[in-house]
């Protein structure tokens, strides 16, 4: 899948939704949920996040997506998660991404999910940074990993 363009999020999971076509894969193997999975594409130059998960306890896999140029108009990343839960990103190519190549955050809020497990593993971050490392989020064998 190509998203190019896009003003706001160039793909967006909010309040539980799920890759309905591919619900039972061996990604992404839950019944009664299903999965949010963004596999193979390439999402670039969107004015918030390239791909958003947000206020979901459902489950997410991001792996082997090429992410650039995203966060053009709003202080996101290439891929941003905000109050959720039980999510991968692993093998991905991220760069450019108004530095934020992966931001996983939690508002606070008690009528949004809690953030928890959410895996970053064996990105290229391209110079980008990952924000919130520690605690509900475990970071692993990430490589060009930004500072700024």
């Amino acid at each position: 899948m190509y998203v190019h363009e896009e003003q706001g999020n160039g793909l967006w999971c909010d309040v539980g939704c799920k890759n309905s076509a591919r619900n039972m894969t061996d990604e992404c193997p839950t019944e009664s949920t299903g999965c949010f999975w963004v596999h193979n594409s390439v999402v670039v130059n969107s004015g918030r996040a390239g791909i958003r998960y947000e206020n979901s306890s459902s489950e997410a896999l991001f792996d082997h997506n090429e992410i650039r140029g995203n966060g053009i108009n709003e202080h996101r990343g290439g891929i941003d998660i905000r109050d959720s839960q039980d999510a991968e990103v692993r093998n991905n190519i991220l760069s450019a991404n108004n530095g934020i190549g992966v931001r996983a955050t939690d508002s606070g809020r008690s009528d949004r999910v809690n953030l928890e497990r959410i895996l970053v593993q064996g990105n290229d971050l391209g110079g980008d940074r990952i924000v919130t490392c520690g605690g509900p989020v475990q970071c692993i064998d990430n490589t060009n990993v930004g500072s700024r």
